[in-house]
């Protein structure tokens, strides 16, 4: 009964080795994990009382091969429980290595959009305040305002765009 009873610690290790090997699912290696831990402190259990049987009864042949089963049986388990929560641990990284690459995207497309947005925010401011129906001095019918207007906007927004990047390098 007691080698039946190690073998079926070796049996379940065997059995969540493979079901670990054959898994991508996290949810299952987190499973895993909650299966293996009382699992290891079990055959750890198991090999120490073992190993007492083995002091007591000195030079019994079946006690000496039980402790050297129920050993193997404790360091596979550790080794799969390792194993297990190292593989977590990658997945874990690799996560958060993509979410750090999508992150520094996200900060990319974001400052692309600044730069656009230091471009044309003063043309369109100046070309809202002087597009409106109103009487004003600038108001005349050769267009020469027009493009003053206009370069006065590009000339703000290339110097409100190398503000915003200048920020950036800072």
């Amino acid at each position: 009964m007691l080698k039946r009873h190690i073998q079926s610690f070796a049996e379940m290790e065997t059995k969540l080795a493979a079901e670990f090997e054959n898994t991508g699912d996290i949810k299952v290696i987190f499973d895993l994990v909650e299966a293996l831990a009382p699992l290891a402190r079990s055959t750890r259990n198991l090999q120490i009382a073992v190993q007492d049987a083995r002091e007591a009864i000195k030079g019994d042949p079946f006690i000496i091969e039980m402790r050297d089963l129920a050993y193997d049986a404790e360091r596979n388990i550790d080794l799969l429980l390792e194993d297990v929560r190292l593989g977590i641990q990658y997945r874990t990284a690799r996560e958060e290595e993509k979410q750090a690459k999508a992150g520094q995207d996200a900060l990319r497309a974001s400052h692309r959009l600044n730069v656009l947005a230091a471009l044309f925010l003063p043309v369109t401011a100046l070309a809202s305040i002087f597009g409106m129906n109103f009487v004003h001095p600038l108001d005349d019918k050769n267009g020469m305002h027009w493009w003053l207007v206009l370069a006065a906007g590009v000339v703000l927004g290339f110097g409100v765009k190398s503000w915003v990047t200048a920020k950036g390098r800072e």
